[in-house]
This record gives structure tokens, sequence and C-alpha cells, in this order.
């Protein structure tokens, strides 16, 4: 997702709150709060796509060892 689509988004994710939680929030947490949703809409993602993958024959793999190296993937810029 580029730079001005993230803060679209985190835009977004500040209006919809309630206006007490959002006021109560500083921007960093504000942040992390957005951050750790969107990490959880990927993680969701990521285990679908995996799913899928073991649906069409491919070998599974434990969940905490794939959701790791998705991440790391994510982190570096890269995908896995």
């Amino acid at each position: 997702m580029a730079t001005i689509e993230q803060l679209d988004d985190l835009y977004r994710f500040a209006i919809e709150l309630p206006a007490h939680e959002r006021d109560a929030l500083s921007i960093d947490e504000l942040y992390e709060q957005w951050r750790s949703t969107f990490a959880l809409d990927e993680d969701v993602d990521a285990i679908q796509e995996a799913l899928d993958a073991v649906d069409r024959g491919a070998p599974a793999e434990p969940a905490e060892e794939f959701l790791s190296r998705e991440r790391a993937a994510r982190s570096s810029g890269g995908s896995a």
C-alpha cells in the first residue's frame, strides 16, 4: 500500500471511531490501534491464501511459521 493510501486509510479509521474514543487517543495510540487492525487484516488474508493453497494440494505448514515468515516479508517490504 502506498504512503498516501495508508494515510487515507488511517484518516478513515480515525473518523469512524466514536468521538469520545478518538478524542482520548494520542496520535501514537491512534496509529498503533490502526496498525494492529491493519496487521490483523493482513494475517487473515495470508491465512486464507494458505488455506486455498492447501485445498489445491500444497503441503501444509504450521500457522506460527507461516505467519512469522509473512510478517517478516511485509516488514522488509517484500512478499513471501
